[in-house]
This record gives structure tokens, C-alpha cells and sequence, in this order.
């Protein structure tokens, strides 16, 4: 509906590598508040922003649900998610993901343990009741194994994952931005996310549409693909590491054939790809952001990020 947050930020108060404090980026240095909608942290320390704000109703219809995804049911669902994208309207943000039900998982059945599933969240903005009708054809898709869908204020939507990440597990996740969900496609995320070594692993496909895939002037090119899938690997012992990092590649390595467009640095495991994943991401991007490096940070004093070398 209103597109990514870098869309939305008019102004930064940002301090430089040389101590300067800049007190509105906006006025002082219009070409530094393009780079930092979507450039990251590369420029300075920004101590304050200023963002656009955007009226939603105060309550709003979110369907969280999971299905059984056995006998064919995850690929079956994707294909209706994959329709049901197609014709959505823009005041609905849409999220299918595929997994298998962890053990002692809370408001499962008590049998759900291990089964795979697909789940799907959506969001709409708007009248709840026509938000639940519009919706109605992904929660009544299958067998629940849980629902917490319903009439929901926007900020507890936004909080609603929280509990799943807790500090101290372990995480890589990273994502590729897809043109078509074609059937083979569907296949595949459905093969793959049976072979995720970690139960609390998940694939997630986002929907990309909308305000999400218009250009602004900014660093951050908004891909075209309607899709982008995001292997999240999520485990607890050290020992898991080698086994979930390589089940996350190999799932970003299977849709390269159907990669498209700038990719997601949120997503970009331990940015170990480095200048490769930060080239295609800015793509044509690129160079005016390392113009913008050599003026305000030379030296390349911010560099624990995803890196723009000066």
C-alpha cells in the first residue's frame, strides 16, 4: 500500500566520519538523503529520522493460518497464492511460507508435530468484514493446524512474528527475487522445504507488488518481480551451522535461473558475497553511491555493513 520505508524518509539528522554533525540531510545535503533511502549505513550515524506518515484503519482483517501441506496440499496452496497475487488489490500485503510443524509448538494438535505445512498471512487494510471475504479463499484452502486469523490492530500485526526469533538462536537467511512462480517452481520450494536439516526452518514468498515495486528517488531500485523467496534457516546448536547455511544457499542457488532484478540486502546472509550482493542490489545504482562513499566517507570507516567501497 505504501511501499518500502526508505519511500517514506523526508529528512536524517546524520553524524559523518569526520565528527560533523549534519542536522537536516534534506536541507544541507538533498544528494545524502537520496543514498540513505536504501543505502544503509555506509555514509554515517544517523541520530534521528523523519518519515512521511500514513493513515490506517484502527482495526484491520489479518489472516494468519496454517495448513496441513501433506499430499500435495503445499503445492496445491502455492498454486492458489499464486493466483490469488495476481488479481490481489493494493491494500493487501500478502506472505505464503512453507515448513514443518516444530515439536512442542503451542495451539497445534497434539499430532501436528513434524508435519509439513504451508501457511499464508495477509494483511488488509481496510473495512475487517471485507477484508475476511476477500480472504476467505486462502483460509478455507485446507485443514487448519492453527488460526489465529481475525479482526486485528495494525501494530500488534507488526509484532506478531516476535516470539518466533528469540536472542541466541541461530539465523541465516537470505533471498532472490523471482519473475514467475511457475509450476516447476512451486515444485521445487515444496522439495526444498522438505529438506530444510532445522524444524524451525521456513521458506517464506513474499508478494511484491503495489507501492512495494514503484521507483522513488532513491538508492533502492525496487525489483519488478512479483515474488521473492527467502529461505530463513533457523536453528539453536552451533553444531547445525555448516548443515542450515548450506540448505540456504542451495535454495537461492536453485532460482537463479528465475532471479530478477536488484536483490534484498535485508536478506543477504552474512553478506559473505560481499561487492557481488551489494552490485546486484544498487545496480546502475552503484556508482553514484560510491561517489556519494568518496565525499562523506573516505576512508571507509562504516564498513560493518553491506559494503559500498569507496
Amino acid at each position: 500500500m505504501f511501499g518500502l520505508s526508505a519511500r517514506s524518509l523526508r529528512d536524517a539528522e546524520l553524524v559523518t566520519a569526520e565528527g560533523i554533525v549534519i542536522g537536516s540531510v534534506a536541507e544541507e545535503a538533498p544528494d545524502l538523503l537520496w543514498g540513505l533511502r536504501g543505502g544503509g549505513g555506509n555514509f554515517g550515524a544517523v541520530a534521528a529520522f523523519t518519515f512521511d506518515t500514513h493513515p490506517v484503519p484502527a482495526r484491520n482483517h489479518f489472516l494468519f493460518v496454517i495448513h496441513d501441506g501433506g499430499s500435495g496440499a503445499a503445492a496445491r496452496g502455492l498454486r492458489l497464492f499464486r493466483a490469488f497475487c495476481a488479481e490481489a488489490p493494493r491494500n493487501v500485503s500478502m506472505l505464503a511460507f512453507l515448513g514443518r510443524v516444530p515439536v512442542g509448538a503451542e495451539g497445534y494438535p497434539p499430532d501436528a508435530a513434524g508435519r509439513q505445512f504451508i501457511g499464508f498471512a495477509g494483511l488488509y487494510l481496510g473495512d475487517a468484514e471485507d477484508g475476511r471475504s476477500l480472504l476467505r479463499p486462502l483460509h478455507e484452502f485446507g485443514t487448519p493446524l492453527l488460526d489465529l486469523s481475525g479482526e486485528t490492530d495494525y501494530v500488534e500485526v507488526q509484532q506478531v512474528f516476535d516470539e518466533d526469533y528469540p536472542d541466541g538462536a541461530r539465523y541465516y537467511w537470505k533471498s532472490t527475487n523471482v519473475l514467475d512462480l511457475t509450476d516447476d517452481a512451486i515444485d521445487a520450494l515444496v522439495a526444498l522445504a522438505e529438506r530444510a536439516p532445522s524444524e524451525l526452518s521456513t521458506i517464506d514468498i513474499w508478494h511484491s507488488g503495489g507501492a512495494a515495486a514503484e521507483p522513488f528517488d532513491g538508492a533502492f531500485l525496487p525489483s519488478q518481480a512479483p515474488f521473492m523467496v527467502a529461505p530463513e534457516a533457523n536453528w539453536i546448536a552451533p553444531e547445525g551451522d555448516t548443515a542450515n547455511i548450506a540448505w540456504g544457499r542451495e535454495v537461492v542457488a536453485a532460482f537463479a535461473p528465475l532471479c530478477y532484478g536488484s536483490r534484498y540486502l535485508n536478506f543477504a546472509g552474512f553478506n559473505e558475497d560481499g561487492d557481488a550482493e551489494t552490485s546486484a542490489s544498487f545496480r546502475r545504482n552503484l556508482a553514484r553511491l560510491q561517489g556519494l562513499k568518496r565525499r562523506w566517507d573516505p576512508g571507509n570507516l562504516f564498513r560493518q555493513n553491506q559494503n559500498i567501497v569507496p
